[in-house]
């Protein structure tokens, strides 16, 4: 969901990547790696990501084992400011971490890893729980946004609902007021 003030780029590349938890800790599937880009109105989906892996042991059991995925943003592009990370301020809030411009929700988040699994409760399977999430019911993950912002529009006019929208009014009023002070007074100067 991106806010209404915030940039429609098309063509950014998010890349993703595919862990799978083993022993509480992520390990990296290569055999899993896809790219996508965001269409004209700066959107994004990537579908049918498996909530979990099974792995067959040596004595025959099934292991199921719960799926994670980090998302990058490959190509970020000039000219933009990019929104606060988790800032929850409409426009100021991005869910991209700037130091390595990965998506990261921190609502389903495990040790850098995007979880799609709900939380789990008590009505939930055993079986199906690790580490406080149910591994096979799926949470929709559809805010996952970067917060892109055009660095010279929002240097030479702030968007509606801005807090600083007021104080841009306020000074373009008053150095038009001056500016006309000027004119009118350099205008009687000469016919004097």
């Amino acid at each position: 969901m991106l806010d209404e003030s915030e940039m429609k780029i098309p063509g950014i590349q998010i890349s993703v990547h595919q862990y799978v938890r083993i022993d509480g800790q992520w390990i990296f599937v290569p055999e899993y790696s896809q790219s996508v880009y965001s269409d004209e109105n700066g959107k994004y989906a990537v579908d049918n990501l498996p909530l979990y892996l099974k792995y067959t042991n040596e004595d025959g059991s099934v292991l199921r084992c719960m799926t994670g995925y980090q998302l990058k943003v490959e190509n970020i592009p000039e000219n933009v400011e990019v929104t606060s990370y988790m800032a929850n301020h409409g426009i100021k809030d991005s869910k991209l971490l700037q130091e390595n411009f990965q998506l990261l929700n921190t609502s389903s988040e495990l040790d850098q890893c995007l979880v799609l699994s709900r939380t789990a409760d008590a009505t939930t399977n055993k079986a199906y729980v690790s580490e406080g999430f149910d591994f096979v019911k799926p949470i929709l993950e559809d805010q996952m946004n970067a917060g892109f912002l055009d660095v010279l529009r929002r240097i030479l006019a702030p968007k509606t609902g801005d807090e600083s929208r007021w104080s841009f009014l306020l000074l373009m009023s008053g150095v038009s007021c001056l500016f006309i002070f000027v004119v009118l007074y350099s205008r009687k100067r000469q016919k004097c």
